[in-house]
C-alpha cells in the first residue's frame, strides 16, 4: 500500500457539493457585474467538483529543478527543491468586468478557490511534500488556468550500489490525479527546466548542477502513461532523476585507497627476497601490511547498504598476494623446522639442500604473485572503467 501525500494547498481541496454561487454568470446583466475583472461561470449547472471540458482534460506539467539539496545514500531518499507548474483547459469559466482593461490573467485567490476544479495531484515515491508558496491563475483567451508550487520534496528511492563506485542511480517521481481516469484526466509528459541566471529552454531531459554533492546528475521525463488503479485505467506521468559518479569522486578514492593499497600488494612481494631466518621482518612486514590494509578499507567513504560491489571485489583481490605471501611464508617456516636449513633432501637424482630449495619457492612464489597481480589489475580495471563510461552515458543519454 503507497504512502500518499497529496500535492495540495488547504485552498486547493475539493468538495462534492451543490457549492453557493462562488463567481457570477458571465451573461448577467453588466450592471451586476464587478468593477474589477473577475471570474465567471459560463452556465449556472458549473459544479467544481465535476471533471473540466472539454473532456477528457489535459494536463500538462512543467518541472523546474532549483537544487538537488541531498542525496542520502544510506537512506535511500533524495531531497530536492523544485517549482511545479500545471496547467489545464475549462471552457465552462470566463472572465468579466465592467469597466475597460486590458487585463487578460486573473490570479485566483481565497474562498475563490472553492469554486473551481483543481487537480489532486498524488506524488507516489514522495515520503514528505512541503508547499512554500502556492498561486493559481486564470488566462481569459484561452480558458487556461494554471497552478504553479514552489517545493521542497523527500523522494524514496531504490539505489542499486552493486558497482560502487563506478555505478549509475535512478530515483523516480511519479504522479497521478486522484480522481478520474484516462475518460476524464490524461496527464501530459512533463517538461523540465533548471534554474539559471540565463534563459533555458524547455527539454525532457536537463543537467543538473549538483554543488558539493559527488554526482553528475539529470533529470529526464517520464513518458506519459496509464496503471490499473481500483479496476480503472489512470493517467500518469513524472521525472526520474538520474546520478553518476563524477570523477573527482573517483580520484579520492584512488588517492585515499586504490594507490595505497596498490603499494602495499606491491611491498608485500617484496618479501619473498627476504631471508626465511629472519622471522620478524618477514613475517611482521606481511602482518602489518595486512591490518594497514583493513583500516585502509575501513576509512572509505562509502553507502552502507552496497552490498558486493566493486570495491569489495577490489579489497578482496588486493589481498591476495599479501595473504599468499603470508601463506608460503609459514609453510618454509614448517618446513625448515623439520628439516633445518643445511639438510639435503633428495630430489630426483641430485641433493639440494633445503635453503636452496627454499630459495627457488620463493622465486616461483613471487612470480606468481606478480602475473596474479597484473592479471588481476587489468580485468578489474578493464570492467570497472567500462562500467563507469556506460553509465556516464547512458545518464547523460550519448
Amino acid at each position: 500500500m503507497w504512502t500518499i501525500y497529496y500535492l495540495l494547498s488547504s485552498t486547493a481541496l475539493l468538495y462534492s457539493l451543490a457549492a453557493s454561487k462562488v463567481f457570477p454568470l458571465c451573461n448577467e446583466n453588466p450592471d451586476e457585474l464587478p468593477k474589477l475583472p473577475s471570474m465567471c461561470y459560463q452556465s449556472s449547472e458549473y459544479n467544481p467538483a465535476q471533471f473540466p471540458e472539454p473532456s477528457p482534460a489535459h494536463i500538462q506539467s512543467k518541472f523546474t529543478i532549483q537544487r538537488i539539496l541531498k542525496a542520502d545514500e544510506n537512506e535511500q531518499t533524495l531531497d530536492v527543491y523544485m517549482d511545479f507548474l500545471i496547467s489545464w483547459i475549462d471552457t465552462r469559466i470566463g472572465m468579466v468586468y465592467n469597466t475597460e482593461t486590458n487585463q487578460s490573467y486573473f490570479r485566483i485567490m481565497g474562498d475563490d478557490l472553492d469554486g473551481l476544479w483543481i487537480p489532486e495531484l498524488v506524488f507516489r515515491n514522495a515520503i514528505k511534500v512541503d508547499i512554500l508558496k502556492e498561486r493559481i491563475g486564470f488566462k481569459k483567451e484561452e480558458s487556461y488556468l494554471n497552478q504553479q508550487q514552489i517545493l521542497i520534496l523527500k523522494i524514496t528511492c531504490n539505489f542499486d550500489f552493486s558497482s560502487f563506485p563506478f555505478d549509475q542511480q535512478s530515483c523516480q517521481l511519479p504522479f497521478f490525479n486522484y480522481q478520474g481516469n484516462v475518460d476524464v484526466v490524461i496527464l501530459k509528459t512533463p517538461m523540465i527546466n533548471v534554474y539559471s541566471d540565463s534563459d533555458q529552454n524547455e527539454a525532457s531531459m536537463v543537467i543538473i548542477e549538483t554543488g558539493a554533492l559527488p554526482f553528475t546528475s539529470v533529470a529526464k521525463s517520464i513518458e506519459s502513461s496509464t496503471f490499473l488503479r481500483r479496476s480503472n485505467n489512470i493517467s500518469q506521468a513524472g521525472i526520474e532523476f538520474r546520478f553518476c559518479r563524477d570523477s573527482q569522486t573517483f580520484k579520492q578514492l584512488f588517492g585515499t585507497f586504490y594507490l595505497p593499497s596498490i603499494l602495499f600488494a606491491i611491498i608485500s612481494m617484496s618479501s619473498f627476497f627476504i631471508k626465511p631466518e629472519v622471522v620478524p621482518g618477514r613475517m611482521g612486514m606481511i602482518v602489518t601490511l595486512f591490518l594497514i590494509l583493513i583500516n585502509t578499507y575501513k576509512s572509505v567513504s562509502a553507502p552502507q547498504a552496497r552490498g558486493f560491489s566493486f570495491i569489495e571485489i577490489w579489497y578482496i583481490g588486493i589481498q591476495i598476494p599479501i595473504v599468499f605471501a603470508f601463506m608460503e611464508y609459514a609453510i618454509i617456516l614448517a618446513s625448515t623446522r623439520k628439516y633445518g636449513l643445511e639438510r639435503e633432501l633428495k630430489l630426483g637424482n641430485q641433493l639440494i639442500r633445503v635453503q636452496e630449495i627454499i630459495s627457488m619457492v620463493d622465486q616461483v612464489s613471487f612470480l606468481i604473485s606478480v602475473l596474479y597481480f597484473v592479471i588481476f589489475n587489468l580485468v578489474y580495471w578493464y570492467f570497472s572503467l567500462a562500467t563507469w563510461y556506460e553509465n556516464q552515458d547512458e545518464v547523460l543519454g550519448n
